[in-house]
């Protein structure tokens, strides 16, 4: 009985030695300076052991970088960024395919590409056949499948001399048109040709374009080219525009543990 008293005993010191909220005083007592209970000491392993846990647990998954959290915000800008086509890694190609196979329709339609910049003269833009470098050496595989060869692409030269920017209503806007027309506008004969064909095929204008997708569980490598595509389907009774806008995106990762060390990182 009374080693139990004596193991009781130290136990009560041991958990008063944790009890770091007591009160303090001036003088001895009973070789203490302090009134500290058992039970507080009991509170304080508690709240320790609580905070070292969520340290833990939340400090591991930050180690392995799998903890984020993803805030996306767009903004309307009065004066857009500079969009250099021939330094950003996008890439655009466009032709007809017939029956989903690529078509040199030449003898029927013409392409005509041009660039417009507020008031000033529209200028004519050349046209090449594509090349797998046009679309910076990405994709190969499937661009070998559809024959990018066939379809056409802006020079090197013009992309980097016409920049496209601005919104439609302001002071400064341009951008490129590309326009598919009959090859002799005015021949009757020939623009019946062209209905007759339309009308038998299932024909489209097809625009392949370098796009971006954003995987934020990737944390070493978030951002990744895809391939996309878009096509208007032909048809002679009716008239087609769409307009193909380009967008920057910006992306920053926090790299600080608890919010408080700067890390941030475009």
């Amino acid at each position: 009985m009374a080693f139990l008293k004596i193991i009781l005993k130290k136990f009560r010191g041991f958990l008063r030695s944790f009890d770091i909220f007591g009160d303090p005083f001036t003088f001895l007592y009973k070789d203490e300076d302090g009134q500290s209970t058992p039970f507080g000491g009991f509170i304080f392993i508690i709240f320790a052991t609580l905070t070292a846990l969520y340290l833990i647990t939340n400090f591991i998954p930050f180690l392995h970088e799998e903890n984020f959290t993803l805030q996306y915000y767009t903004m309307n800008l009065e004066d857009t960024e500079d969009i250099k086509l021939s330094e950003e890694p996008i890439a655009f190609g466009f032709g007809i395919t017939v029956n989903n196979t690529n078509a040199n329709l030449s003898d029927l339609f013409k392409f005509r590409v041009e660039f417009r910049k507020n008031n000033a003269p529209r200028k004519t833009i050349n046209i090449n056949h594509c090349e797998l470098s046009d679309f910076h050496n990405l994709h190969d595989k499937y661009l070998n499948k559809v024959n990018i060869e066939d379809y056409y692409c802006f020079s090197y030269e013009d992309l980097s001399n016409n920049s496209p920017e601005g919104i439609w209503t302001g002071t400064n806007f341009s951008y490129y048109m590309i326009s598919l027309e009959s090859k002799y506008l005015d021949n009757e004969t020939h623009n019946q040709l062209i209905n007759d064909y339309l009308v038998e095929n299932d024909c489209k204008l097809q625009f392949y374009y370098s796009d971006l997708t954003i995987d934020v569980d990737d944390y070493r490598n978030p951002i990744s080219s895809v391939l996309n595509s878009m096509f208007f389907q032909l048809d002679p009774s009716i008239i087609q525009k769409r307009n193909i806008l380009f967008m920057n995106y910006h992306l920053s990762d926090e790299d600080s543990f608890l919010h408080v060390l700067p890390g941030e990182e475009k």
